[in-house]
C-alpha cells in the first residue's frame, strides 16, 4: 500500500509540474546525441606520435621551443604542401 501511494504521489508531481520531465528528458536526449556523435567517428589517423592502446604510458620532455619558431615551421609546412604535388 505505501508503494501504491509513493506512485501515486510522484504521479500527482508530475502532473503538477511536467517542465521537470521535460527538461530530464532533454538532458537524457542531449547524452544520447553525444553517445551516437562518439560510436559513429571515424578513427584518428594514423600519426608517428599515436600507438597501439595499451597500459603502458611514455612521456618525452624537450626543452621550451618559442611558439614563433612552431609557428613558421607550420607556414613553410602549408607553403610547400600548396605548390608540390606529392606522389601518393
Amino acid at each position: 500500500m505505501k508503494a501504491l501511494r509513493s506512485g501515486l504521489d510522484s504521479a500527482l508531481a508530475v502532473a503538477a509540474h511536467p517542465e521537470g520531465v521535460l527538461d530530464r528528458a532533454a538532458v537524457v536526449l542531449d547524452g544520447a546525441g553525444m553517445l551516437v556523435g562518439e560510436l559513429l567517428k571515424k578513427p584518428d589517423p594514423r600519426s608517428p606520435l599515436k600507438g597501439e592502446f595499451g597500459l603502458r604510458k611514455r612521456v618525452a620532455w624537450s626543452a621550451p621551443v618559442a611558439l614563433q619558431d612552431i609557428r613558421a615551421i607550420g607556414a613553410r609546412r602549408r607553403r610547400r604542401s600548396t605548390t608540390c604535388s606529392w606522389p601518393g
